[in-house]
């Protein structure tokens, strides 16, 4: 690859030493003619001759054929010249206005030229066959001056070649990659710049842009990443880490998380929090006697029941089996826990209609609240499991708010049990 673009640079040099020459000789033919006293009739031939041949060949691609032409124009304009003589001052303007004229075209042809020859180093390093969009940007001014076909999936603009990065990308990326701040960031002595997880159109791309060299001259290229799949699956991988599968609800892990969270919110804004332990009362019993399988779609049921209990901000957590929790933050009295508890045991007075048979199932509750029975989390998720077991010992369907004395009463019951 990079032997290709030297040879491309070794023609391109050839091209434009060739045009030097012709330049310099047309100069010399012009300062003979000076010297040489010409007729203005012969002047003003020689003049029309050279700019309507400038004009022509101007359009013509090939540009040793275009040089050759007009030195050979020079020439015919020098041997028009008759023997009649006027003065040097004269005809020292009409040569002049010829020298402006083939300046200014040779100056716009060489430019016109360096832009094909740019184009076609870019076109024998296409990557059409990169699943990635790319796009070339000039560096001095940062307009496109070449792009792959695969940039079409990314970018609406139909033709891109000559705009500028800030007229390409929409303003969340493009206040990231303002022409500006590029420039000065590059200036510093970097030379890459990566964004990740921006959202382009309806896709989710990562940005790579970094320097690169042609012939000693910078450029920047700027690779398009679709990563719509791969956050999509990061998402997915995530949700299932913090959820349950067969209720939706978070899990136990995504639960602990957010009660640390929620108690340094109360604690700075000195409000209460509620942990709630919730055990359904003898659910294996309904699972042994329907089946597993109706068993599923029986929590699937509570847990939506559960969330129509609550408040808008509270949250269900399923534990495991069948025990949920649920995490309640921003109140000021023990009273407003009381009452969930109480809507939460009134919905679970109604049957659970499970393969067209009404099931009913009761709930024992077990709460703990923040500050008045534990400054931390693993108190608080303690003390809740203490209080529902105790709600349990006194005949379930019903629920408890942690104290100190069930403690003794837990450590009692294990204590003869043992």
């Amino acid at each position: 690859m990079k032997r290709n673009l030297w040879t491309e640079k070794d023609k391109a040099c050839k091209k434009y030493i060739w045009m030097g020459v012709i330049y310099l000789l047309n100069v010399g033919l012009f300062i003979w003619s000076i010297k040489n006293y010409c007729s203005w009739e012969s002047c003003f031939l020689y003049l029309l001759g050279i700019s309507v041949g400038f004009s022509f060949f101007h359009n013509m691609t090939d540009v040793n054929f275009y040089t050759g032409i007009t030195f050979i124009i020079n020439i015919a304009g020098i041997l028009m010249v008759p023997y009649i003589k006027i003065g040097k001052d004269i005809y020292f303007i009409y040569t002049l206005c010829i020298l402006i004229i083939f300046y200014m075209i040779t100056r716009r042809r060489i430019k016109t030229e360096c832009n094909m020859i740019e184009r076609k180093l870019f076109d024998k390093t296409r990557f059409d066959h990169i699943k990635d969009g790319i796009l070339v940007f000039r560096y001095e001014d940062l307009t496109v001056i070449e792009y792959n076909d695969t940039i079409n999936s990314f970018l609406q603009e139909k033709e891109l070649i000559g705009k500028c990065i800030d007229e390409i990308f929409q303003e969340s990326i493009a206040m990231t990659m303002h022409q500006t701040q590029l420039k000065n960031y590059f200036k510093n002595g970097n030379e890459k710049v990566i964004l990740q997880n921006k959202k382009l159109g309806s896709k989710w791309v990562d940005l790579n842009l970094k320097i690169f060299y042609v012939f000693d001259k910078k450029y920047l290229l700027l690779c398009i990443s679709d990563v719509s799949a791969h956050k999509e699956d990061k998402e997915n991988i995530e949700y299932l880490a913090y959820h349950d599968c067969l209720t939706n609800l978070p899990n136990r892990r995504y639960g602990n998380e957010k009660l640390k969270c929620i108690l340094e919110k109360a604690r700075d804004e000195k409000t209460m929090v509620g942990v709630m332990f919730i055990d359904l009362d003898k659910f294996k019993f309904a699972n042994d006697l329907l089946g597993h399988a109706a068993g599923d779609e029986l929590l699937k049921k509570v847990a939506k029941r559960i969330q129509q209990s609550i408040r808008k901000n509270d949250l269900v957590v399923r534990i495991g089996g069948d025990e949920f929790m649920i995490l309640m933050d921003g109140f000021c009295f023990e009273d407003e826990v009381i009452q969930i508890a109480d809507r939460i045991l009134n919905v679970f007075s109604k049957p659970f209609f499970i393969k067209k048979r009404e099931i009913y199932v009761t709930c024992s509750i077990g709460i703990s609240i923040f500050p008045h029975h534990g400054a931390t989390m693993e108190n608080l998720l303690e003390q809740a499991d203490i209080a529902m077991y105790e709600a349990k010992n006194n005949g379930r369907n019903n629920y408890k708010i942690y104290n100190k004395k069930m403690e003794q009463n837990i450590l009692i019951q294990k204590t003869v049990h043992f």
